[in-house]
């Protein structure tokens, strides 16, 4: 569905313009993603088969930019260490990750660091999807949450209907979305 959460991660992105490699062996996947600001992303995802399910977990470091606006916070540079782990049997999928993200904003003379968590379901049903993510995070003082609910319907192949519930509040305003999409992929 269009379910997007805020605050599930930490605020530092990389740029849209870059380069990602992935290399697989056996149950480990190998992430690599560089932007052209110089910044990088390292991955590394052990996914394995146990009974009837499958269980995944992994953890991601890397730097990045903290852009005016994405936050409120202003512009900056970050530093992310994350931890996340999940399961999924037959149509259900769970997932948590944990992270800390020290962030240097712009003209600032020490860094803060920020913490965050979430936590997702996903539960598919013929052709309908469902979605439920919650996130935590805390930065300078100030809490943040967010939720969200994305519901998917599967028209035919790779044409899809989309809704989504999003919630925010950073402390100083809560916010609710409710976007609406029809979806092509291949």
């Amino acid at each position: 569905g269009n379910a997007s959460l805020a605050f599930g991660r930490g605020f530092g992105v990389l740029n849209e313009t870059g380069a990602h490699y992935r290399q697989t062996i056996n149950a480990y996947q190998f992430h690599l993603a560089a932007d052209k600001e110089g910044d990088a992303q390292l991955g590394l995802v052990y996914e394995a088969p146990i009974a009837q399910g499958a269980v995944s977990y992994g953890m991601r470091l890397g730097t990045g930019k903290l852009e005016n606006g994405s936050s409120g916070l202003g512009e900056g540079d970050t530093a992310e260490l994350a931890v996340f782990g999940g399961y999924k049997f037959a149509a259900i999928s769970l997932g948590a990750e944990v992270g800390l993200q020290d962030i240097t904003l712009s003209g600032a003379s020490s860094s803060d660091q920020q913490q965050f968590a979430s936590l997702g379901f996903d539960y598919k049903v013929g052709r309908t999807s469902l979605s439920v993510e919650l996130g935590v995070s805390e930065f300078a003082g100030v809490d943040y949450q967010a939720a969200a609910i994305g519901l998917r319907y599967d028209i035919a192949r790779g044409f899809s209907g989309n809704v989504g519930a999003n919630y925010s509040d950073d402390g100083s305003k809560d916010t609710w979305t409710i976007p609406i999409s029809l979806r092509y992929e291949f």
